[in-house]
């Protein structure tokens, strides 16, 4: 179902896992929209009152994958860049929206969009080597 995420299910508790470990699991078109899609599911379902979001490997999320942006939908230009931005900030609306209680599980890095992120959750709870960086203002570019 998923390419960049993996969902699990225990119990009452959705487990969503940034998954694309070699890449710091940088925020790609695809993996937003794949987190969108998660979250309406878990909206949606009853039994799931607990969200936990994590990353795969070393990070939890470094930020926007800059080379997919260049060749996704951002790439069009002014207006694409930011309709790509409010999709992103849509996924933070969504976890406002929805019922269950959303936790933030910093195992490292957390740039950027991941920062945005994590920072939209209703708890977040970091290892000794979990950061958070707000690396879009050296670029000029905000999600």
């Amino acid at each position: 179902m998923f390419d960049t995420l993996i969902y699990e299910r225990s119990g009452p508790i959705a487990w969503v896992t940034l998954n694309r470990p070699e890449v710091l699991n940088a925020f790609s078109i695809r993996m937003r929209d794949e987190l969108f899609a998660a979250l309406e599911a878990v909206r949606d379902d009853p039994d799931v009152r607990v969200l936990v979001l994590r990353g795969a490997g070393r990070a939890f999320c470094a930020g926007l994958d800059l080379k997919s942006a260049k060749t996704g939908s951002a790439a069009g230009g002014v207006s694409d860049g930011l309709r790509a931005q409010r999709r992103i900030r849509d996924i933070m609306l969504e976890m406002h929206r929805s019922p269950q209680v959303f936790v933030a599980a910093l195992n490292g890095a957390a740039s950027g969009a991941g920062m945005g992120i994590a920072l939209a959750t209703d708890i977040r709870v970091a290892a000794p080597q979990g950061r958070m960086n707000a690396a879009f203002i050296k670029l000029g570019v905000s999600a």
